[in-house]
């Protein structure tokens, strides 16, 4: 609205208004963005606070509204996902993507080795391949 040039008492009315009308609710966002990436592309509660706080969400809220996420259960589903994609890789290669795509999906180190390692015992890749 300010780009739009608004006055600032219009804007504080309007912001208001829709506070009561529970229309503009920063938790029920927050939990309502945790629960659409976690089911559709799950990342990393780290990577999904930054998202929040970049989208205008207080600290304090993205934390309360990813406090239930489990890292190793996310990055397990993410994983499995990429993996039908990465199939038919040589194991070093699988080992080096899948690990780069849960990095980039900010999983730590220790997450992203044990759930890569789990992938390839899952699906018996090839050691010889």
């Amino acid at each position: 609205m300010q780009r739009k040039k608004f006055s600032p008492e219009t804007i504080t009315q309007t912001i208001l208004q829709l506070k009561e009308q529970n229309l503009l609710n920063d938790d029920d966002f927050a939990r309502f963005w945790m629960r659409n990436r976690d089911t559709h592309s799950p990342r990393s509660q780290r990577m999904i606070q930054t998202e929040l706080k970049l989208k205008g969400v207080s600290s304090e809220v993205a934390s309360v509204a990813t406090q239930d996420i489990d890292e190793v259960d996310a990055a397990r589903r993410a994983a499995a996902k990429k993996a039908r994609v990465l199939n038919g890789l040589d194991k070093d290669t699988f080992r080096k993507k899948l690990s780069s795509f849960l990095i980039r999906r900010g999983f730590g180190w220790g997450t992203t080795k044990k759930v890569v390692e789990e992938i390839i015992v899952s699906i018996k890749l090839d050691k010889h391949k």
